[in-house]
């Protein structure tokens, strides 16, 4: 029970943590940070991640050890003796324990479902299993709050009590869990609390070392998924104006959002025609029969050559809505013409 409450503990620090990440991404970019504030959120949940590992793992791992160590027996196993209905408990070890796992597991259990509809959702959104979304999505904070209800859940059934009933005398059901505050007391040997304490621990602390790990990688700077890179890059292949793609370099700098960079090598004759149906081949002839001094083929070439350049720009903006309408959560693109 002690490590359920330091398990209950973590998990309203951890919140209090991520919800302080959540409200300070959401800043808007300023001159000392362009890209805005988006790593705020992985700074903050891997603090906490650290803080789960520490505090709530090993709190819990040294007390379970300690009681390993030095057993003494559990006190306190007969605070409350209560009827529901009329359902009486047999054994007087009725405890109100039993009643605090119980109710916390309907509260965990209901969050875990909603954590889960919430990964769910976001992982169809990327196009991604649950299980890939957990190991290489881009927020942190939903796959946080899974984790630690599904370790929640685990951990309550880590401590489920042992309870038998009886109605009028006949004895209905009896329920042996393999919770180790039940084995405790069906056993009366305080080795499987010693146990269970470690078991929590345990859970706390791989939930910590995968959102570490987790948030670990989005600080360094992590690249958006594979898939989306390959999405763009279709796309840029099969523009006519593109003739190749180099050196494309991907960043996380948000939950959503992120950063695209490639240099592009441009098709120039597909560039040129596009210029000319824009103002007219006939137009150029006629300035080129104007043509007769060296000054006025200068001036000539200055006015469409600045035209063509002023084309590719059009045409890098073109493609530059193209990725972004691809991958929404690029909200950056640098594209430098080869």
């Amino acid at each position: 029970m002690l490590s359920e409450g330091i398990h209950s503990l973590a998990d309203a620090a951890n919140q209090l943590l991520l919800a302080i990440g959540i409200s300070r991404s959401l800043r808007a970019p300023d001159d000392a940070h362009p890209y805005g504030y988006g790593g705020e959120r992985y700074a903050w949940a891997l603090i906490s991640g650290v803080g789960i590992f520490f505090v709530g793992c090993g709190v819990s791992v040294y007390h379970g050890i300690m009681g390993l160590m030095h057993p003494h027996q559990l006190d306190h196993l007969e605070w409350v003796s209560f009827r529901v209905t009329s359902l009486t408990p047999i054994s007087s070890n009725a405890t109100q324990a039993f009643g605090l796992i119980a109710f916390s597991g309907l509260i965990e259990g209901g969050s875990l479902a909603i954590a889960y509809c919430q990964v769910k959702q976001n992982a169809a959104n990327f196009g991604f299993t649950i299980r890939r979304y957990i190991k290489e999505g881009s927020d942190p904070n939903d796959v946080a709050v899974l984790l630690e209800d599904a370790a929640a859940v685990f951990g309550l059934g880590i401590a489920m009590s042992t309870r038998e009933y009886e109605k009028r005398g006949k004895k209905l059901f009896s329920h042996y869990s393999l919770g180790c505050l039940g084995l405790t007391l069906y056993f009366n040997d305080p080795t499987y609390d010693a146990i269970g304490s470690v078991a929590v621990g345990g859970l706390l602390g791989i939930c910590a070392i995968i959102l570490v790990h987790r948030n670990k990688d989005a600080l360094i700077g992590r690249a958006i998924p594979k898939q989306r890179v390959k999405e763009i890059v279709r796309a840029l292949s099969k523009d006519p104006v593109v003739k190749s793609t180099h050196d494309i370099k991907t960043l996380l700098t948000g939950v959503n959002s992120a950063r695209f960079k490639a240099e592009i090598s441009f098709e120039g004759q597909i560039v040129t025609e596009r210029y000319l149906e824009r103002i007219s081949i006939n137009t150029v002839l006629l300035e080129i029969k104007k043509v007769e001094t060296p000054e006025q083929c200068r001036q000539f070439m200055l006015k469409h050559g600045a035209g063509i350049v002023d084309a590719v720009g059009k045409e890098v903006d073109r493609i530059e809505q193209t990725i972004q309408r691809i991958a929404p959560e690029v909200r950056h693109v640098d594209l430098e013409v080869l």
